[in-house]
């Protein structure tokens, strides 16, 4: 919704024109939290666009006949008032898309004199919100493939131990058949101590 103050009604009413400014400078200046901006001057006020004061000069359209600038400076309200819903609007999922394009629409508007202090603050926190998001994902992609580093040093090391457990039943195996010939073995060495006896009593 447009609200049209008339530069008229400005001049005529100037003791009310003064406290109304500075009741709206004094609202922005709340709204803008803990981000700082200069006041704003007071100026008269020529039209309030979803909520938000503003006294665009369009001097770039000085040339144009009066029912073209009227048609222009109508245009333009539409868009600030589209650029407003446009932000409303944005997704994460196409943000960067479209934030490009809203960046060029507001320096556009800003270049007639319209306020888009507001717009321009919550892009950028929308902005902050997306490079946070998109740092988070960076490091998530950094720890997945840490993770499948380490995914991989465990899989080498379980078939080195596999391997390893293999070749200790193979030596175990082996061990038990030498002992079992190291036990044949211990078994006929009295049968040595006999044949020595009969051999050294043997006459000559």
């Amino acid at each position: 919704m447009v609200e049209v103050v008339s530069s008229a009604h400005a001049d005529n009413s100037g003791k009310d024109t003064e406290p109304n400014q500075q009741t709206i400078q004094k609202e922005m200046e709340q709204n803008s939290g803990s981000i700082s901006c200069p006041p704003l001057p007071l100026i008269p006020i020529s039209r309030i666009l979803k909520g938000i004061p503003h006294s665009p000069h369009f001097l770039q359209l000085r040339s144009h006949s009066e029912a073209a600038k009227k048609n222009l400076m109508a245009g333009w309200d539409r868009t600030f008032e589209e650029t407003v819903e446009d932000i409303h609007s944005l997704t994460a999922k196409d943000f960067w898309v479209r934030a490009s394009e809203l960046w060029k629409t507001m320096e556009e508007l800003q270049s007639l004199g319209y306020n888009v202090f507001m717009l321009r603050k919550r892009l950028v926190e929308l902005t902050e919100v997306m490079v946070d998001q998109k740092l988070s994902q960076l490091e998530i992609r950094r720890l997945k493939v840490k993770a499948e580093s380490h995914r991989m040093e465990k899989s080498t090391l379980e078939s080195v131990i596999l391997g390893l457990k293999i070749r200790t039943e193979r030596e175990q195996v082996a061990m038990i058949e030498v002992l079992k010939e190291v036990a044949k073995m211990e078994n006929e060495v009295p049968k040595f101590d006999g044949v020595f006896a009969s051999l050294a009593m043997e006459p000559f």
